[in-house]
């Protein structure tokens, strides 16, 4: 791999130039007989480096079953990757939500991209709707005065933190209503809950007629435990069974 030219254009911020060179490098190192750990690593070091953390997760899956265990126990930063740190970190403080939960919502709902927009016209790394941030920018003094300002990680984050936190008190704390709630309506959930609900958290989320939403609720679970343990002094949790409260 050409490292300081992919610097280069990383610097310049010609990503899609970046993505196309590293797939081809991909795709060279798949016909080579054998590829170490450490030229994989490299490789995908740099797609984490673009922010590029989509096609990662794609490229991860196309290694040989071995050397992905292996790589990813020694390095699950590659798929549970903490970006844009400083705002996160500032605005989980600012809100009181775990910078965790951020991620969790961050990882599923954009992918770490900024530039993500949903065919719902959702924007950013929060992916917000923008009558959505535009409530919540008024609330807290956060610059916002078009759909494309969500673009910038700044303030997509702090406007993805102050509905998360919303939501979190709407439902009193409860992790499986106020991550439905960031996927669908409330008069949904309301629904659900009194027809539904028959006193076992994982049976309710099973029930949820939404596949979108019941799908988001596990994979945000997911990414909030592994955040947990990659955040974790020996790597090791115990289950967060405060989530499944209901």
């Amino acid at each position: 791999i050409d490292t300081t030219y992919l610097d280069w254009l990383i610097s310049v911020g010609e990503i899609d130039i970046t993505d196309f060179f590293l797939d081809h490098a991909m795709s060279s190192m798949k016909k080579e007989d054998f590829v170490t750990n450490e030229q994989w690593l490299a490789l995908f070091h740099y797609y984490a480096k673009a922010g590029s953390y989509l096609n990662l997760f794609s490229q991860l899956a196309k290694i040989p079953p071995q050397q992905r265990k292996t790589i990813l126990a020694e390095n699950p930063d590659l798929i549970f990757p903490k970006p844009f740190y400083d705002q996160v970190s500032l605005y989980a403080s600012q809100f009181g939500i775990s910078a965790e939960y951020i991620y969790s919502i961050m990882r599923q709902e954009s992918a770490f991209n900024p530039k993500a927009r949903s065919h719902m016209d959702a924007f950013g790394l929060m992916q917000l709707l923008p009558k959505v941030a535009k409530k919540y920018a008024k609330a807290n003094q956060v610059p916002f005065k078009k759909a494309e300002d969500l673009f910038e990680p700044k303030v997509s984050i702090a406007l993805g933190a102050a509905h998360l936190r919303q939501l979190w008190d709407n439902y009193e704390g409860r992790f499986i209503l106020a991550t439905a709630s960031y996927n669908a309506n409330k008069k949904a959930i309301k629904g659900w809950l009194e027809t539904r609900y028959r006193g076992d958290s994982l049976e309710f989320i099973e029930d949820i007629p939404y596949q979108e939403t019941r799908n988001y609720i596990k994979l945000v679970l997911r990414n909030l435990i592994f955040y947990k343990i990659v955040n974790s002094p020996n790597k090791v949790i115990t289950f967060p069974n405060w989530a499944l409260n209901l």
